[in-house]
């Protein structure tokens, strides 16, 4: 993940960024952020996003899993054109709540918009 351009890290900027590889590291996300800039406004509403999401998934299947969904893959990262080609396999596979799926949907599509802004 790059510094935005033209502007020194202050503690409160390092410490958003450290957060929010914590929670994106949890859900197998963090190499979305290789070589992209983030302004601190982008990092926050990520972090809380990804906080939400990762603070609602379990690693060990529940007893009963019709209102859980198995992750295994996660959507690779968009090509030049937006076009997402690949899925890559999860490091550590979660269950989440079928009610929830929308929240990861949604981060998925966040960490798209921003890696095409600032990579292509």
């Amino acid at each position: 993940m790059n510094l935005p351009m033209g502007k020194r890290m202050t503690s409160q900027y390092s410490v958003q960024h450290q957060l929010l590889l914590v929670e994106l590291n949890a859900l197998g996300l963090a190499f979305r952020l290789d070589g992209v800039s983030l302004t601190s406004s982008q990092c926050e509403v990520l972090c809380c996003d990804a906080f939400k999401i990762s603070r609602n998934v379990r690693y060990d299947a529940p007893d009963d899993t019709s209102g859980w969904i198995h992750v295994v893959e996660l959507r690779g990262e968009p090509d030049a054109g937006g076009w997402i080609t690949r899925a890559e396999k999860a490091d550590s596979p979660f269950w989440i709540l079928k009610r929830e799926l929308h929240l990861l949907t949604a981060l998925e599509y966040a960490l798209d918009d921003i890696s095409l802004l600032t990579k292509g």
